[in-house]
């Protein structure tokens, strides 16, 4: 089972990830985020940074017991490569 053991707030609604094989990727949560009563407050940025991992790294929540499980995110991500920053 995959683990979160970091993540980053890198633009209003992306969050960075590292898990636990060493992989890093990003998701843009806005493709998730809706009008219904459990997404609707991730749409302020103040209550999206709230996000926390859960203790073992299953997954990520919020306050309002919105979560997200490891190999979800892992799926939904995009893989980061060191490449993709390096001058040409």
């Amino acid at each position: 089972m995959e683990r979160v053991k970091k993540i980053e707030l890198i633009r209003e609604k992306t969050i960075e990830f590292e898990f636990s094989d060493g992989s890093k990727s990003q998701i843009d949560f806005d493709k998730f985020l809706g009008d219904s009563t459990l997404t609707n407050p991730l749409n302020q940025s103040d209550y999206f940074a709230q996000v926390k991992i859960y203790e073992d790294g299953r997954g990520i929540y919020w306050p309002n017991g919105l979560d997200f499980c490891a190999d979800f995110l892992k799926r939904s991500s995009f893989d980061i490569h060191i490449s993709q920053f390096q001058a040409t």
